[in-house]
């Protein structure tokens, strides 16, 4: 438990074009690695880093050097839905999850 309400939203399958993360920085990230060689985690860490725009687009990148096991299942008994918010007119796809 981290004591804060947790917001979840999802962009519906096939419209990250709408994903305004991705317009606003993907697009300057990739300008940034352009045609380099990546050796090593910490080149493309450096790159990305160093990507910016005249518009105050400043990129902040943190490795996570950690192991995530893939195909746990969760016990349905050990959900609290309680704390379960779901979005009214996007059930599937926005929900809160609350401290």
């Amino acid at each position: 438990m981290i004591g804060k309400d947790i917001l979840i939203a999802h962009y519906p399958s096939y419209t990250s074009k709408w994903n305004p993360i991705e317009h606003r920085l993907f697009a300057h990230v990739h300008k940034a690695v352009e045609d380099v060689i990546f050796t090593d985690l910490n080149i493309i860490q450096t790159l990305i880093e160093k990507t910016y725009t005249s518009t105050g687009l400043k990129v902040f990148a943190r490795m996570v050097d950690k192991d995530y096991p893939i195909g746990i299942k969760t016990d349905k008994d050990m959900i609290d839905y309680n704390r379960i918010r779901f979005h009214p007119n996007l059930l599937g796809l926005s929900y809160q999850i609350l401290a």
